[in-house]
């Protein structure tokens, strides 16, 4: 998880003439020549102490913000509950409120960051984790591209719902509820208690994990154990 929150990668292709191959071959031996002496196999006693010195300082990292009790009826962390404006032509952008986009999501105006999102499908069976950069258009959108919003039909009647459950800093659990699926009339009853009038206005609210409907919270907390779990293989 470190490595899509925190990495920063690019590539070129490029052509190139027999000259400027031989050139950058040249260029490649002079810097594993100069660098020897700091260059070590994978398996080489000095490589394998280093990988141990950051295991322990990963091990040290920031606990998670949502917090599992002892009592399963006891649960912290805060959860967003938002109504999705229709998109057309983008179906997989999923626009949110200026405040909700700064103040839960932590992405600030004027500056790009980078959001993990994992959806949890009706099934309680996480997907695939999806590393998002903010989007902030000059029409006041501010977004996320969502993989479970792609390919969404807009419901004739009702509006979909989206659940955010923060995991950790800037490292979400999502699922999106449409009219007819399994807890969203409860949901919409959440929203209602709140705001019975929805107008014109996407409807959004942050509640707690345990004020959602059981069928919802239970989806969610059976997923997150494993949800943003970085796993170490020892042989």
């Amino acid at each position: 998880m470190a490595g899509l929150r925190h990495n920063w990668e690019a590539f070129a292709d490029c052509r190139l003439t027999k000259a400027q191959v031989d050139r950058v071959r040249s260029d490649w031996q002079a810097w594993l020549t100069m660098h020897a002496s700091r260059l070590h196999p994978v398996d080489s006693p000095e490589a394998l102490e280093r990988a141990e010195s950051n295991l322990r300082q990963w091990s040290r990292r920031k606990k998670p913000i949502l917090k599992l009790e002892s009592s399963p009826t006891v649960v912290s962390g805060e959860v967003l509950i938002a109504e999705i404006p229709r998109s057309t032509g983008r179906e997989s952008q999923v626009n949110f409120h200026k405040e909700a986009y700064s103040e839960y999501f932590g992405v600030q105006e004027g500056a790009q960051a980078r959001v993990l999102f994992r959806p949890v499908h009706s099934d309680g069976a996480l997907g695939d984790v999806e590393s998002r950069p903010s989007v902030a258009r000059k029409s006041r959108n501010w977004s996320f591209e969502l993989e479970a919003a792609a390919g969404l039909v807009y419901p004739s009647d009702g509006r979909p719902i989206g659940l955010y459950v923060r995991a950790e800093d800037q490292a979400y659990l999502y699922c999106i509820l449409n009219p007819g699926d399994d807890g969203f009339a409860s949901t919409v009853s959440v929203l209602d208690a709140e705001n019975p009038m929805p107008g014109r206005m996407m409807r959004n609210l942050r509640v707690s994990l345990q004020e959602l409907p059981h069928k919802v919270r239970q989806r969610f907390l059976n997923a997150l154990p494993d949800a943003f779990v970085d796993e170490v293989v020892v042989e």
